[in-house]
């Protein structure tokens, strides 16, 4: 799966969930101005999809980056 089509996949299971989300290059935006960014992800979880939404804070980033980024 591709960021582009995580992302795409993201923001249509979340949108029945009556969220108004806008599409960014890699993420995507809440009305209130909140945003996600998709990143590589090899947690081990059944349900990972190769990709992982989080919080585009730095700190948040790097804890990812650190803990769930694939090695290859």
């Amino acid at each position: 799966m591709t960021r582009a089509e995580f992302i795409d996949a993201y923001i249509e299971r979340s949108a029945s969930n009556n969220r108004r989300l806008t599409r960014t290059e890699n993420g995507f935006r809440t009305e209130s101005g909140w945003e996600r960014i998709a990143l590589p992800c090899a947690c081990g979880e059944d349900e990972c999809e190769g990709w992982a939404m989080v919080t585009n804070e730095p700190e948040m980033v790097a804890d990812h980056m650190q803990l769930h980024t694939p090695s290859n």
